[in-house]
């Protein structure tokens, strides 16, 4: 075993990397030392081996951040150890260190596993640092590969990538789906050619829909094999020009489980029919009987609503999440795609969990295994916690939401803080969801106890919905029901809600009311018991406990003050989500903002505006888009002779990109995810610039 020479010193807590070099010649190592040392952010500690089967054999031990490794090493060839350290699962940098300069050599050095080679007659602080930073990309690259084949590998269904002719190009097995198909011996085959006959065409019909319009496409299949019979569940998505992924699901389970609740349904309703006929003969005996089957069958047909609705409550975010996640399997998804699609798969799943809170707090409620823990809480921050939780939802319906003191409120007061948020949180959302314009005030007031020093305290809802007539108000509060079924279908939600609240508030020492006319609003009342309040402070403002009231203008702490423009802007982005937030961002600043869903929307948006003399003062131009990218439709309307600003959007951060965008004839470069000030104050600068008047300025096309 060679000796072990470690060059520079780490100290206690210092975190400096280290270099694993495998060479025959200790002055290499001790000049390789010498430029580490000045290659910025990289000033690592060498550690030396002479025998590579010594530091083959030490490796597994060692804390190693990259290896420069000898093309020769004495009579040992340099790459069969580079397959050695492969071998090892070593996935850092391998960079090759030869006196030889070829092609060939090159060649053979990255096919053997080397992220990069170096000349040893080269060696300087400038081609170190570059071969480093290629090295440690090499890295990341093979980590998201690896990450990218877990991530598929964790997908239970079948995948097949199918291109547009129905030739399969890809296929990974997941979970048994009965399909009795080996994957890779179906790769170059047609579709018909794998699936039976009839699930093929079924297949094919969805590939060519989905590559003519898009979007995401699924469909059920019953496969009949004899008496036996599978159902699948097959969803088709578009992830290049000419190609789709399909997921297929055994759904058997499910669906025999499904048809075995419907029989179980009919036979229900036979018994109903059959119970109708007898009370038929009893209701003439006695009103009483009569009174308490009408009441059971309204509970039947409450609860039979309540399922179905609440099966299309579950299925909705559950085909959100599940159609994001299968764009999170795509190749090529960009850094800010990957935010949109984990943030979309988190709203679902946050709405899902939701559901799933309301059903299991019913079930305690109606069990009597719901408790309450009652300790010392400030109900101004519940309200504000409440209101900044919604605002959001509020200002996306532009509504204003405001809270406001009726008379001085205790600072604190003995109560469920959890609970008191979730009625809050149910009365507020519900006065979002069902008004869309005007505003929702929380009223907050102390109600004295006349006979004794026991209080309340009482939260007003008040929207300016769609309200409800006196019937609504009378059953709102039961469990299974929404107003009626046409509320539902329009604004969704499990009709749990109010119940839950009403127990809740009488849980906690008092009640839930309402006050409602259809058409003009309602009032809702909720009342906790503020236990004793002999002694604490009250307060006759929210401010005066750092509560912002009004919820129109939130602040967002850490963020820079707010920057005004006054400017027309086109904003050339295809997704809705990119398009709300951008669009949100830019109107705070005082900008208006026309948007265009592609590349070619845009082309004519600003030509059309352009010609008729009302040009935009900015266009933020995506630069991949459908129908036209952004690098086209920058380079057509300077073609035209558009002089107006472009700056180009791109997750892509590389400097070849933004050179790639400059050359297209943008202006400027934003990537993303987006730094909200620092757009706006790229705007700024480009609208405030010297001859930015669009009909004047000299062509900035490159």
């Amino acid at each position: 075993m060679g000796s072990v020479i470690v060059l520079g010193g780490r100290v206690v807590g210092d975190q400096k990397p280290t270099v694993l070099m495998i060479d025959d010649e200790q002055f290499d190592a001790e000049l390789l030392e010498r430029i580490l040392v000045r290659v910025p952010d990289w000033q690592a500690q060498v550690v030396h081996y002479e025998d590579p089967q010594a530091a083959l054999e030490a490796l597994p031990g060692l804390d190693i951040d990259a290896i420069f490794l000898d093309y020769h090493i004495g009579n040992v060839d340099g790459l069969s150890v580079l397959k050695s350290i492969r071998a090892l699962n070593f996935i850092k940098p391998v960079i090759v260190l030869t006196g030889q300069g070829s092609e060939s050599i090159a060649l053979e050095v990255m096919r053997a596993g080397a992220d990069d080679y170096l000349l040893k007659g080269l060696l300087t602080p400038e081609a170190v640092s570059r071969v480093i930073k290629h090295a440690q990309a090499q890295y990341f690259h093979r980590q998201t590969e690896a990450t990218n084949d877990a991530l598929l590998k964790a997908i239970p269904d079948l995948m097949l990538r199918i291109r547009r002719d129905g030739v399969l190009l890809d296929a990974r097995p997941g979970d048994d789906v009965g399909l009795t198909l080996v994957p890779e011996q179906c790769l170059g085959r047609h579709v018909r050619d794998v699936l039976p006959e009839a699930f093929a065409d079924l297949t094919m019909q969805h590939v060519d829909q989905v590559m003519t319009s898009g979007q995401a496409r699924s469909f059920e299949y019953r496969l009949l094999d004899g008496r036996d019979q599978r159902y699948f569940e097959v969803r088709v998505a578009n992830c290049s020009r000419d190609q789709v992924v399909a997921l297929i699901r055994n759904i058997t389970e499910r669906r025999l489980a499904e048809e075995m609740i419907l029989k179980q349904g009919e036979d229900l309703a036979f018994v109903k029919d059959e119970l109708e006929d007898q009370a038929g003969v009893l209701i003439l005996r006695s009103e009483e009987l009569e009174k308490a089957h009408a009441k059971a069958e309204a509970a039947v047909h409450s609860k039979s609503e309540f399922l179905a609705n609440m099966s299309h409550e579950i299925r909705t975010p559950m085909t959100a999440i599940l159609g994001y996640t299968d764009l999170l399997t795509e190749p090529g998804i960009s850094a800010g795609d990957l935010k949109n699609y984990v943030a979309t798969i988190r709203r679902n799943g946050e709405h899902l969990l939701t559901i799933i809170n309301d059903i299991l707090d019913m079930s305690k409620i109606e069990s009597g295994k719901m408790t309450i823990e009652k300790i010392e809480c400030s109900p101004g921050q519940i309200l504000s916690d409440v209101l900044s939780l919604l605002m959001e939802r509020a200002k996306s319906k532009g509504l204003a939401l405001k809270a406001e003191l009726d008379g001085p409120i205790p600072k604190v007061i003995e109560t469920d803080p959890t609970r008191l948020r979730q009625i809050l949180i149910n009365l507020v959302g519900n006065a979002i969801k069902f008004t869309d314009q005007g505003c929702i005030r929380v009223v907050v007031r102390l109600i004295d106890s006349p006979d004794g020093p026991d209080s309340s305290l009482s939260f007003d809802v008040i929207d300016t919905g769609i309200g409800m007539t006196e019937d609504q108000v009378a059953t709102m509060f039961e469990a299974f029901l929404q107003a009626d079924t046409t509320t539902t279908r329009k604004y969704g939600g499990t009709g749990l809600g109010l119940m839950i609240s009403k127990r809740f508030a009488n849980m906690l020492g008092g009640d839930l009311s309402a006050s409602c006319e259809s058409g003009r609003g309602c009032s809702f009342t909720a009342t906790v018991a503020a236990g004793p309040l002999a002694g604490v402070e009250m307060i006759d403002s929210l401010d005066s406990i750092g509560v912002d009231a009004t919820m129109d203008k939130p602040s967002v702490p850490g963020s820079s003050a707010a920057t005004s423009v006054s400017a027309n802007v086109l904003l050339a982005e295809d997704s809705p989500d990119n398009q709300r937030l951008i669009r949100f961002v830019l109107r705070k600043a005082g900008m208006s903002v026309d948007v265009a869903d592609n590349g070619l929307v845009a082309y004519e948006k600003a030509l059309e505006a352009w010609r008729n003399g009302t040009p935009f003062d900015i266009v933020l131009m995506d630069m991949q888009m459908p129908e036209m990218d952004g690098y086209e439709a920058t380079r057509n309307l300077r073609q035209e002779g558009y002089r107006g600003h472009i700056v180009a959007l791109t997750a892509h951060a590389m400097s070849s990109d933004r050179d790639k965008c400059l050359a297209a004839g943008c202006d400027d470069y934003a990537t993303k995810p987006i730094n909200k000030d620092q757009l706006i104050k790229m705007i700024k600068r480009q609208v405030d610039a010297v001859g930015h008047d669009n009909c004047e300025s000299n062509s900035v096309a490159g």
